[in-house]
């Protein structure tokens, strides 16, 4: 899965899991690596819960940004 994927990427770069909450029904999964934590969802729970409106319009550029340093920090990249 995405999420498993996520976990031994991170780990492949020494970054400590600090918990990962969801796995058993794969709707949504978060992994919580410190100071990223990786949300995992099936369309049906993302298009529910809207997470990226949380940052009132400043969402998509702000979380596309995020999840760029993230998979640069996955990859080791920085």
């Amino acid at each position: 899965s995405l999420a498993r994927n996520v976990q031994d990427k991170a780990r492949e770069a020494g970054v400590e899991i600090l918990s990962c909450e969801g796995e058993e029904s794969g709707e949504w999964v978060l992994v919580d690596l410190g100071d990223i934590v990786v949300h995992v969802m099936q369309p049906a729970v993302r298009s529910y819960y809207r997470l990226e409106e949380l940052w009132g319009g400043k969402g998509p550029e702000r979380v596309r940004r995020a999840a760029s340093e993230a998979q640069q920090a996955i990859a080791g990249e920085r």
